[in-house]
């Protein structure tokens, strides 16, 4: 195995907390004959000497690699030399040191010791954080000015093409036009799940999901004139919500229309109770794809192969922003059914609001 900054620090905690668990142990008869109260000490010294021992188990899961754990290690270093400073400072001044003064040493030492792994594990993490802010942030502006005005050029030569070439050449030029229009869609659904995964940023009021729901089924029913599209509709339906409501039944509506193998048939409804409201979507369509399902029964990502996969993950991204839920089930007409679940709103009222956006904030 190379010998790596990462290896290095590894052992380093590793062998410090083999030391100092060795320590322990070795007064663990003469602890136990002092009383129950040296035996809680000795437990106390164990825990977090033990938890460095395995340093090499978990500090690899806890996100942090390379680098970054030779620095996690330089942090528990320095808890340890400090909590061992102090002690030598404490002796120093004429402390008596009894027989369970080893073990109150190598127990300060220990909890010195994880404490310095748990500080420099926060600091590494939230420098992670910071750098993935910034490359998302950089991401996004590529998405949304470099690649979409790339992608605008290359619409506006194939529309000049188009118009130039024969019948036969002229299907294919169409047939780049769509998948040109694929990623633009999906480059601007990237810059969605950006705005969404920023939740903090964005302020949720009272929305009343009824228009929203009847503008989209009444946009089907235009675009579509042999879709069969029933709705059973409340007069209102208030939810806590913003401006991505209607980005949410967008791509629902959406996932319908692209997988519909005919006319599509849509049924959209909505139910309140006390503290939600659901509208639920269903079609005919055949069955979302498997590799596209675990984000909604697994709530994990998965691989998004096209434009759709990523549309269904920003409606996942949204609803969680909401606090709300998403469901997909079968529908009676043996396609996709679809429920949002939101938060429900009453009325005209921004007092809850307040309160809940405290509730929040806490």
């Amino acid at each position: 195995m190379a010998l790596t900054k990462q290896t290095l620090g590894q052992s380093y905690v590793v062998s410090a907390g083999v030391v100092l668990t060795l320590a322990l142990l070795g007064h663990a008869v003469v602890v136990f004959e002092d009383g129950w109260l040296a035996g809680v000490l000795l437990v106390g010294g164990l825990v977090p000497s033990l938890t460095l021992a395995g340093a090499h188990y978990w500090l690899p899961a806890s996100g942090i690699e390379g680098e970054q754990v030779w620095r996690v290690a330089e942090w528990s270093g320095f808890g340890i030399g400090l909590l061992t400073l102090c002690n030598v400072f404490i002796l120093a001044f004429g402390l008596p040191l009894t027989d369970l003064g080893p073990v109150l040493l190598a127990t300060s030492i220990a909890i010195g010791g994880v404490a310095g792994v748990l500080v420099g594990t926060m600091i590494e993490l939230r420098h992670t954080n910071q750098r993935l802010r910034q490359s998302n942030h950089v991401l996004n502006r590529v998405l949304r000015h470099n690649l979409r005005n790339d992608l605008t050029v290359i619409l506006g030569h194939l529309g000049e093409l188009e118009a130039n070439v024969t019948e036969c050449q002229a299907e294919r030029v169409s047939q780049l036009q769509s998948k040109v229009d694929e990623i633009v869609s999906t480059t601007e659904k990237a810059r969605q799940i950006d705005v969404a995964l920023a939740a903090e940023h964005r302020t949720q009021r009272p929305v009343d999901l009824v228009p929203h729901v009847r503008e989209r089924t009444n946009a089907v029913t235009t675009a579509y004139p042999d879709a069969t599209v029933e709705t059973e509709l409340p007069e209102s339906a208030w939810v806590y919500g913003d401006w991505l409501v209607g980005t949410v039944l967008d791509n629902v509506v959406e996932n319908v229309i692209v997988h519909a193998e005919s006319a599509p048939s849509l049924r959209a409804e909505i139910e309140r109770n006390s503290d939600s409201v659901t509208i639920r979507v269903a079609d005919d369509c055949p069955r979302i794809p498997d590799h596209e399902r675990p984000m909604f029964e697994q709530g994990s990502e998965t691989p998004l192969n096209h434009s759709t996969g990523v549309g269904l993950w920003l409606v996942q991204s949204i609803m969680e922003s909401y606090d709300g839920d998403i469901e997909l089930d079968t529908s009676e007409m043996g396609g996709n059914q679809v429920a949002l679940v939101f938060p429900a709103a009453p009325h005209g009222d921004e007092q809850p609001l307040m309160e809940r956006l405290r509730q929040i904030s806490r």
